[in-house]
């Protein structure tokens, strides 16, 4: 998916996770994301917070700064 809106990704829970979940809910994903932000992320968010909460709940992260 490209120029994903973050406002847009609420919709990928029933239109994507929750029909995967129902066919197989022992199914893995690889999910790479990329963020390009006018206003900018700052890097404590994106490490701290989001690479932190999802290690919190055993989702194993790759962190690269490109």
């Amino acid at each position: 998916m490209e120029h994903l809106a973050v406002t847009k990704t609420s919709n990928l829970q029933p239109y994507l996770f929750k029909v995967l979940q129902d066919q197989d809910a022992g199914a893995e994903l690889t999910i790479d994301i990329s963020v390009t932000s006018q206003a900018g992320i700052g890097e404590e968010a994106l490490e701290k917070r989001i690479v932190e909460g999802l290690e919190q709940l055993g989702i194993q992260t790759r962190w690269e700064q490109t």
